[in-house]
């Protein structure tokens, strides 16, 4: 075998034999480290110089500079570790505050729902009340009708009994110049005294001429003789009225002289 082939086979072990690989590579570090060590110790007596050329104040002076910006960046760390701190707890705040603000609108969402319905509820009275007021008034507008139809008729039937019973009606007129309180003591005779139908149907009564005297009487005795006088042509005009409602007259008014006894 030759050099050359020798040299192969070494070569294709050393390629394939991881064992040896990591075996050489060990023995060469070790040798580098020593020749290293022995290097530097070699220059460190030699003037007090490093390995790089330094000298042992220089290297104090470095560590203390590395130990000032070791310090610096220990506070800074410790800054930033509580700064870190401070955000986490404020994180934790704000999920608080977030939480709440959550459960609030949640409660609001709710309250608003329910507002909205009431607001439904309240929309659908007042639909109905609208239609119930359109109902009202279309009654009252038939109402107003017929009132005004009445008011018509009963204006018609006025002014005819009025041709018909031309005195008649301007008693009614002047009736109404009568007191309060003559008006107030023949309530029981005169109804409706704004009606001339009830003003006319109430002096034609029997039992309201006997009435009519009496106010006539009262009248004159306080010395009101305006009520007497507007009472005395009515009283006249019932008793013609009262007499037409029979067969023949049953009432006569007497022509009594001053002075002359009567019973």
């Amino acid at each position: 075998m030759g050099k050359k082939d020798l040299k192969a086979d070494m070569m294709e072990l050393l390629r394939e034999d991881y064992e040896l690989q990591n075996l050489i590579r060990g023995i060469v570090s070790n040798k580098t480290i020593e020749k290293e060590k022995s290097s530097f110790f070699d220059a460190a007596k030699d003037g007090g110089k490093g390995l790089f050329g330094k000298s042992e104040k220089d290297y104090a002076a470095e560590n203390k500079k590395l130990r000032e910006m070791l310090s610096d960046n220990e506070q800074k760390v410790n800054a930033q570790v509580e700064t870190i701190d401070r955000l986490k707890q404020e994180s934790v705040n704000s999920r608080h505050l977030l939480s709440e603000a959550g459960q609030e609108n949640d409660r609001l969402r709710m309250e608003l729902s329910e507002k909205a319905e009431t607001c439904r509820e309240l929309t659908a009275k007042i639909q109905g009340l609208e239609s119930t007021i359109d109902s009202f008034r279309e009654s009252t507008n038939t109402l107003k009708q017929e009132a005004t139809r009445l008011k018509r008729e009963n204006e018609e039937q006025a002014q005819i009994l009025s041709q018909r019973f031309a005195e008649g009606w301007e008693l009614f007129c002047a009736y109404r110049n009568v007191s309060a309180q003559s008006k107030r003591l023949l309530s029981g005779v005169f109804v409706k005294p704004d009606e001339f139908t009830s003003f006319i149907c109430g002096g034609a009564q029997d039992r309201s001429l006997e009435k009519i005297w009496d106010v006539i009487k009262g009248c004159l005795a306080q010395g009101n003789t305006n009520d007497a006088d507007i009472l005395w042509d009515i009283f006249e005009y019932a008793v013609e009225l009262v007499n037409s409602a029979k067969t023949e007259r049953i009432y006569e008014i007497m022509d009594v002289k001053p002075g002359v006894p009567f019973d």
